[in-house]
């Protein structure tokens, strides 16, 4: 099994920091998917960075989404994915800091913290 390469960027968006987590990997596992995560969003509505979107998954690949108290805020399983800063049940979220766990089809698993800014 080959190792994947791990990669970080950065960018300022109004002065602030946002830091893009890639892993860069070969034959649907980490080792063969380029995933982009970032790890601060702003959905303010100013056409700039409202959306937390993971790039680089397939469809049936599982993303879900807490709050700092353990609960599910949300979830999706679409190749399209993104979160807008609202619940599933449509109730707007504050904010802070939440936790994402990435699920492949193979199992393997990623897991990482995300910031909401409003």
């Amino acid at each position: 099994m080959t190792t994947g390469t791990i990669c970080s960027s950065y960018y300022y968006v109004d002065d602030i920091c946002i830091s893009t987590d890639s892993l860069f990997a070969s034959n649907y596992s980490w080792e063969d998917t380029l995933l982009s995560i970032p790890n601060i969003f702003t959905p303010n509505y100013d056409g700039v960075n409202d959306l937390f979107e993971i790039t680089g998954l397939a469809k049936g690949d599982k993303v879900q989404i807490y709050n700092r108290w353990g609960t599910l805020v949300f979830e999706t399983e679409s190749a399209k994915m993104f979160w807008d800063g609202y619940t599933t049940s449509g109730k707007p979220c504050q904010s802070g800091v939440y936790y994402y766990i990435v699920t492949l089809q193979s199992g393997e698993t990623r897991k990482g913290y995300l910031t909401l800014l409003k």
